[in-house]
């Protein structure tokens, strides 16, 4: 990249050099270099925020930007995909993982309001977060925050979603999660990156390996889900917002034909 400015003293346009380059460890280094031979130090340089370089004719130095240990650290809210049958609600989970000391965050979630509804939102590991629901345009705005010293390490769950399913089976709708705001119980912003899901209309309650039948097969992926603490809306069959071996047994009932789900 080149480009012109002008030299001091003397309002003519000389060039100057400029390079940026990204390495795979996630370091940036610039290097910028006046190419002009003239005998007085040159007004123009980089910085990364610490140290400034004015560059000689014939000096040219390198600025490194350096993310801690190679790559920067990176905390995740996800909001777990989630399926129904028409006119049935379910429960899904919005989670922070990859993360210590929690202080608070705002989560924005738009969704195809011909799909499905959020009929409630309550708390998770967090005090019960403020939330403002349209559910007309498909958003929602969800913010929680500690109201202690310290806050909780990951895995967070960040808040439970109630939703309707209105939509006609087979339909499904995006559950697009945007981050507006993140930070740590110090009030530090926290790097986030949001992981979207997906909501599903018309599949069978309990139907864990999707062959729309209930079998002990979907009952011993619940016991799985049990062991492993995972999260599956569809294997939640009491509604407690959890996975336990209580719903792997009433998967197991329904697949001999104990109990209707």
């Amino acid at each position: 990249m080149i480009w012109y400015t002008g030299t001091y003293g003397e309002g003519c346009l000389d060039k100057d050099l400029f390079e940026a380059i990204l390495y795979e460890n996630g370091e940036i280094r610039f290097n910028y270099n006046y190419l002009n031979s003239i005998p007085h130090l040159v007004g123009a340089g980089v910085s990364n925020g610490i140290v400034y370089y004015t560059n000689t004719w014939d000096n040219g130095t390198s600025v490194v930007y350096s993310p801690a240990n190679g790559t920067p650290p990176t905390a995740t809210i996800s909001i777990a995909d989630a399926n129904v049958q028409s006119g049935y609600s379910t429960t899904t989970q919005i989670t922070i993982n990859n993360m210590t000391n929690f202080g608070a965050a705002t989560v924005a979630l738009s969704y195809d309001p011909d799909v499905f509804q959020i009929m409630d939102i309550t708390a998770g590991d967090v005090r019960t977060p403020l939330a403002n629901i349209n559910d007309t345009a498909g958003t929602a705005t969800i913010a929680a925050y500690i109201t202690t010293a310290t806050g909780p390490d990951s895995p967070i769950t960040f808040a439970n979603l109630e939703l309707l399913a209105v939509g006609n089976n087979g339909e499904t709708s995006p559950l697009t999660l945007v981050i507006t705001t993140i930070a740590d119980a110090d009030g530090t912003s926290v790097l986030a990156t949001p992981i979207s899901g997906v909501f599903v209309v018309g599949s069978v309650t309990g139907d864990l390996n999707h062959d729309n039948h209930i079998t002990p097969a979907d009952a011993a992926i619940a016991l799985e889900l049990a062991a492993s603490g995972g999260w599956d809306a569809n294997a939640d069959m009491n509604r407690d917002s959890r996975i336990t071996s209580l719903d792997a047994l009433m998967i197991l009932q329904a697949a001999v034909g104990t109990i209707e789900l």
